[in-house]
C-alpha cells in the first residue's frame, strides 16, 4: 500500500499539474500560498516539486524490499534507462494519443508543456548512470558528500535563490550567461555548495551551540 500511494502522489502530481498551476490560492494567507504559487515571489513552491521526493520514496522501498537480490543493480539499471527513455521521448506522443481518442484537454495541456515527465526520465537516466559507476563513486569524500545532501541542498539555495536575503546568484544572472559561462560557473558552483556542506558537518555543533546562545540572548533582549 504504501508504495503504491508514493507512485500515485507522483502521478496525481505530474498528470494535474495543468490545472493546480492555474489556481491562484487566493483564501490562502499570502506566507502559507507561497508555498504553492510563485504569483508572490516564491521561486520554489512544495508542488508539483515534491513529486519527485514521492518518487524517490517509492524507489527507495522498491530498493529496501529487493536489497538481498544478487542482480538488483543489474535490473535495476536497465529498467532505470529503459524507463527514463521512455519518459523522455514517448510521453509526450502518448498523450497527444490519449487526447485524440478521448478529447480532454489535460491531455493536451500535458503534451504542450510536458517537462515533469521528460525530466523524471532525465533523472533515472543520471540514476541509472550512478549506478554503473557505483565502484568508482566509494570513496569517503565523496560517500560524505552523499550523506549531507540536505546540507547542500540548503546551502545551494540560499546562494542560488537569496533564500533569508533576497539577492541570490538567480536574481542577478537568471538568461543573462553565455553556454560556456553557465557549465563552469555550475562545476563551480557545485564545488562551493559541497565544500561548504563538508566543512559544516565538520563544525555542525559548534555551530548549533553558537545559534542558540545568539537566540537565548536575543529572547533576553
Amino acid at each position: 500500500m504504501f508504495p503504491t500511494l508514493l507512485l500515485g502522489s507522483t502521478l496525481l502530481l505530474f498528470i494535474f499539474e495543468p490545472v493546480y498551476k492555474e489556481w491562484s490560492y487566493t483564501s490562502l494567507p499570502e506566507a502559507l500560498a507561497n508555498y504553492f504559487t510563485k504569483s508572490n515571489g516564491s521561486v520554489f513552491t512544495i508542488i508539483p516539486w515534491v513529486g519527485y521526493t514521492t518518487f524517490g520514496a517509492f524507489l527507495s522501498v522498491l530498493f529496501t524490499r529487493f536489497k538481498d537480490h544478487s542482480d538488483l543493480y543489474k535490473w535495476a539499471t536497465g529498467l532505470c534507462i529503459s524507463l527514463g527513455l521512455s519518459l523522455m521521448f514517448l510521453s509526450s506522443p502518448l498523450f497527444v494519443q490519449l487526447y485524440e481518442a478521448t478529447d480532454i484537454d489535460l491531455f493536451f495541456a500535458l503534451f504542450t508543456n510536458n517537462y515533469l515527465f521528460i525530466r523524471l526520465g532525465d533523472v533515472l537516466i543520471v540514476f541509472a548512470i550512478f549506478m554503473m559507476v557505483r565502484p568508482l563513486i566509494t570513496h569517503p569524500t565523496i560517500l560524505r558528500i552523499g550523506q549531507n545532501t540536505l546540507s547542500i541542498y540548503v546551502i545551494h539555495f540560499i546562494i542560488l535563490y537569496g533564500s533569508f536575503t533576497g539577492a541570490g546568484l538567480y536574481r542577478f544572472f537568471d538568461h543573462s550567461l553565455s553556454p560556456a559561462v553557465a557549465i563552469a560557473g555550475a562545476i563551480v558552483f557545485m564545488f562551493v555548495c559541497s565544500f561548504t556542506a563538508l566543512k559544516y558537518e565538520r563544525h555542525e555543533e559548534a555551530i548549533k551551540k553558537q545559534i542558540g546562545i545568539m537566540l537565548r540572548k536575543i529572547r533576553r533582549a
